[in-house]
């Protein structure tokens, strides 16, 4: 995957975008805040992706039950955050990876719960 932009808004918020086959990805880490957000490319639903298994197997070891995690956008201290933030960049440079999640997305799709954007993603 190639990583379409990462930018920093101010001196504490980050933001990369991705575009895999079937979904565009944002990741922004703003002072401990992270998020990942997907986009299908066809349909233009979108979510916060951070507590679907796909991310949480990969962010979240033995903490798995704790509430903070349950959320779509974590709030960790600014070091954690900053580390979530470089995780994400690697898996969503990874071809193969980006292919599971996609995968894993389809399936929370279909289970719904996926906003409608009212305009077309800024590409």
């Amino acid at each position: 995957m190639e990583i379409m932009k990462v930018s920093r808004h101010s001196t504490s918020q980050s933001e990369a975008r991705f575009r895999g086959n079937g979904y565009r990805f944002r990741v922004v880490e703003d002072r401990g805040y992270f998020s990942i957000e997907a986009t299908d490319i066809v349909s233009l639903r979108y979510s916060s992706i951070n507590n679907v298994n796909g991310i949480m197997a990969e962010f979240v070891d033995d903490d798995i039950d704790n509430p903070k995690f349950e959320d779509s956008t974590w709030v960790v201290s600014q070091k954690n955050g900053k580390k979530l933030f470089k995780t994400a960049i690697d898996m969503l440079s990874s071809k193969r990876y980006v292919e599971y999640l996609e995968r894993c997305l389809d399936e929370d799709r279909w289970w719904g719960e996926w906003e409608k954007r009212r305009k077309k993603p800024k590409r």
